[in-house]
């Protein structure tokens, strides 16, 4: 079965250039988002799945947080901190581009 997965036109025609591998995330987490526009994955699984480090994976969040394209919570599970919630945001709310 194949899935299918949706971008914001608006990110591919003002953003993807400025956000180069932060691109790469932001598919990533519309790739894994509910119809709510939540995801959970791990800094290790992103840079797996794209083939590139974590590091750089870090830095595309960076960057996809000051355009205001996601925002990012920690969760809380019963005894510690888990992983960090990823909500994809409306475009209406994204700062604009150069």
């Amino acid at each position: 079965m194949n899935k299918v997965f949706y971008m914001q036109n608006l990110y591919i025609d003002n953003y993807a250039k400025q956000c180069s591998k932060a691109s790469l995330v932001y598919m990533v987490l519309c790739r894994l988002s509910n119809r709510e526009g939540k995801c959970y994955p791990s800094i290790k699984y992103m840079a797996h799945k794209l083939g590139i480090s974590t590091d750089s994976v870090s830095r595309g969040l960076k960057t996809l947080l000051r355009y205001n394209v996601i925002s990012r919570r920690l969760t809380r599970s019963r005894k510690a901190w888990g992983n960090y919630e990823y909500q994809l945001l409306d475009q209406s709310v994204w700062i604009k581009t150069d």
